[in-house]
């Protein structure tokens, strides 16, 4: 089912497996996991990691972003490969999962605003 989902509905899945429930919509998942947000500043393997679009970007809430903490995208963190850093991702707009590089706290060129695990 993974790929015809997006970010939110992945991460909801991967975490209903787990016996915990998430909202449907990103920024209130970040809202309803913010209770579990990771101090340290960095993520754990199977962190939600909760996304905003970069400034350069005008998101779909128009002049000001509605949405909590500005969160419009969640990846679940997947650790280390070979020296390298992955998270899984989803976009409806591709229409597939996708496997991303992580890179000093971005994701696809979307700055992180917090991780979270439970």
């Amino acid at each position: 089912p993974y790929s015809t989902m997006d970010c939110s509905q992945m991460s909801k899945y991967a975490y209903s497996s787990l016996g915990f429930s998430l909202p449907r919509v990103s920024d209130d998942q970040a809202e309803a996991m913010i209770k579990y947000k990771r101090d340290s500043g960095k993520p754990e393997k199977g962190d939600i990691c909760f996304m905003k679009f970069p400034s350069v970007v005008k998101c779909s809430c128009g002049d000001k972003c509605r949405r909590y903490m500005q969160v419009h995208q969640a990846a679940v963190y997947l650790g280390q490969i070979d020296g390298r850093t992955y998270v899984v991702d989803s976009s409806s707009t591709i229409g597939n999962v996708i496997i991303r590089e992580f890179l000093s706290n971005t994701i696809a060129g979307m700055p992180v605003v917090f991780y979270a695990g439970k």
